[in-house]
């Protein structure tokens, strides 16, 4: 499957992601995936993401 880029008439191409600057979506799976495929995922990335953020430095910037 990949990465679907949408644009053109009627498509802004935003989903949520302006509500705010810190905003991250992310959608796991398609309509050929099963349930199971979907929680062995999301239990990775949610091992793999947690270990990330509580060993990622703190970043200074404006909000």
């Amino acid at each position: 499957m990949g990465v679907e880029k949408y644009g053109g008439a009627g498509r802004n191409g935003v989903y949520n992601q302006d509500v705010s600057n810190n905003a991250l979506t992310i959608e796991f799976g398609g309509v050929d995936n099963t349930m199971e495929e979907l929680y062995n995922t999301s239990e990775v990335f949610a091992e793999i993401f947690s270990e990330y953020y509580w060993d990622a430095q703190k970043v200074s910037g404006s909000n």
